[in-house]
């Protein structure tokens, strides 16, 4: 637990700098997806409830940043505020089961989930949905989404798999996903300090942690220009997997 962490410990803060910043590079390259590293690998050294209180404020900011960057890309307000307002509902009722449900079994949930949205890109890469289906369809997947981000701190599996399977362009994709994980990331952290989850020890370093993210996204909009779609995929689905096996034999 975060509560006996010593300053004098430095490993826990490389690894947790260097999973924030490979979260920023992936979040620089395709404009989401950094909880899905920094999160897991944050759980390996503390827990889920922890790692999740350590990225909510990084997760706010710079998506606050990016949904403004990005605001006149919305092409669809029914689509973004459809999927994000939902989100917010399923945000709530994730987080309370969030507090009633142990460390251990949240954990290896949050492996289990990871490790079936791993298969669910290798097994359905070209996966489509219709624009006017997944506009009609979006407040039901942001609600779905919402809750898994407050009990697991992902909502990739969905949110990221709903909105790649309807082939947005890169700039509206972004406009879209950063809505979402902006105003979601609000009532969430309201509830983390309401249910004494994010306490203002863990509020310093989260505030920290968005350090390692802002350094690291230019970085990730580089190797976005020099690396194709399909190498950003293979990387990160390894380093997925290696994270997900390790929180189900710990």
């Amino acid at each position: 637990m975060f509560d006996g962490f010593s300053l004098m410990d430095i490993f826990p803060i490389i690894v947790a700098f260097l999973s924030l910043g490979l979260g920023g590079i992936l979040k620089g390259a395709t404009g989401a997806g950094a909880p899905l590293v920094a999160v897991p690998a944050l759980a390996l050294l503390f827990d889920v409830p922890t790692a999740i209180a350590i990225f909510s404020l990084p997760n706010l900011l710079s998506n606050a940043w990016q949904g403004w960057s990005f605001r006149k890309s919305q092409k669809s307000k029914q689509l973004v505020w459809g999927f994000a307002g939902a989100g917010v509902f399923g945000m709530a009722l994730g987080t309370y089961f969030l507090t009633i449900l142990s460390p251990v079994f949240l954990e290896k949930a949050l492996a289990v989930i990871v490790l079936a949205f791993v298969a669910f890109k290798l097994l359905n890469p070209k996966w489509i949905l219709a624009r006017h289906i997944g506009i009609k369809w979006g407040p039901i997947a942001g609600f779905l989404a919402g809750g898994l981000q407050g009990v697991t701190g992902l909502s990739a599996p969905i949110s990221l798999s709903f909105l790649n399977s309807m082939r947005l362009e890169r700039a509206e994709f972004i406009a879209t996903i950063a809505v979402f994980f902006g105003l979601t990331a609000l009532p969430q952290i309201g509830l983390l300090i309401y249910y004494d989850i994010l306490t203002l020890y863990l509020s310093f370093w989260s505030l920290l942690g968005l350090l390692p993210i802002v350094i690291f996204i230019p970085v990730g909009q580089f190797l976005a220009k020099k690396w194709s779609p399909l190498t950003f995929d293979k990387i990160i689905l390894t380093a997925l997997f290696i994270i997900s096996i390790r929180l189900l034999i710990i």
